[in-house]
Order: C-alpha cells, then structure tokens, then sequence
C-alpha cells in the first residue's frame, strides 16, 4: 500500500501500531483522522501518535462542525450516584463498581427513570454505554419494566441480531439501545439518538 488512513488516530500508539508504522508499512503517506489527536493527559501516548502520523496538518473548528451540521451541540448534566469523598471508603475499583452500579438496583431505577424523561417526544432515542455486561443486563431489565422498550449488544451479541436491534433503533422501534464497547467508539448510527446515558 502507499498511503494509510488511520480512524481515530489517537488510538495509534500501541504495539500493533508500532510495528505496523515501523516493519510493515512501507509507503510514503500517513494520515490520521481523530477529533482529539493529542490528549494532553497522555503526552507519552502524544508524542508516539506524533511518531507514528507526523504533526496536525488540517484543523476544523467545534463551531464550524456545528454550523455545518456535522456536529449537534449537547447539554450536559452530571449526577452524583453513592457515597462521595468518604475518607475511610477504601473500596477497590471493581469492588465498587460492583457495588454501587452493576448489582444496583437504585441506580438501575434512576437510569430507567431518566431514560422515561428522556422519552419527551415520539421519535427521542436514548443510547447507553456501559462497560460491563452484567450491568448492560440489569439496565435492560429495569428499563423494560417502567414500559420503555431496550435491547443490549455487546461482544458476543451475533452480527445479524446486532445490526438488526441497531436498525431497530434508527427506526426508533426501540426506545433504548444500551451498548457496551461494540457501540462506545466510531459508531454510525442513522439519524443519531437525542440522548446519551
């Protein structure tokens, strides 16, 4: 090949990537495309990114995006779920997790109850991404039970039943479509979701 183009190109410094750039590709054009080609969190994984690509050559502003319609403007909102800033809460990670959202069922019923407040409309689409299967299964539940209609994909979920509750989705015949890592980056979905959970 002569030219590469690399899709969220932020995620080109691992291993694979290295010997890609290094022993295999021996072309003269590189490009990446990325919406955060630098974290500033990540200089290390920046400057193998830099190694990989070469510098920015093209930038497209947030503002341009959004006057051309590539981009629609959100409203965040945050909500605090749990203990916060105990100093004795010496939980581990996953331990927590566990806790206070996977096996939850507080905070299963106040994601299905902003998913019901997100339904403002006929037509309004709800995507949730989690990073837990057991979680996506337990939201699926609680979701489905205050009358909205979810489904959950995920690694395992087969290609034919996953483009199908996709499709299901862009038609809005489902209300929620939680997803797990299979939906969390570079997905195209028709006409988008209003809300994201």
């Amino acid at each position: 090949a002569e030219m590469v183009i690399v899709d969220e190109c932020d995620r080109a410094c691992g291993d694979a990537w290295k010997h890609l750039f290094r022993h295999y590709f021996r072309g003269r054009r590189r490009y990446g495309l990325s919406g955060t080609p630098y974290d500033p969190e990540k200089p290390v994984e920046a400057v193998v990114v830099q190694e990989h690509l070469g510098s920015i050559i093209f930038k497209v502003s947030r503002e341009h995006l959004t006057d051309i319609g590539r981009i629609i403007p959100c409203n965040y909102k945050s909500i605090v779920v749990g203990m916060d800033g105990d100093i004795h809460e010496a939980s581990t990670y996953d331990i927590a997790y566990n806790d206070y959202m996977t096996n939850n069922s507080e905070f299963h019923q106040l994601v299905a109850q902003l998913c019901l407040r997100c339904k403002k409309a006929e037509g309004d689409g709800t995507l949730v991404i989690v990073d837990r299967e057991q979680l996506g299964h337990n939201l699926m539940a609680a979701i489905n039970a205050v009358g909205l209609k979810a489904s959950f994909i995920y690694g395992k979920t087969s290609q034919r039943h996953c483009n199908e509750e996709l499709r299901k989705f862009e038609r809005r015949e489902s209300d929620v479509l939680i997803g797990g890592k299979i939906i969390n980056r570079g997905l195209d979905l028709k006409g988008g979701c209003e809300n994201l959970i």
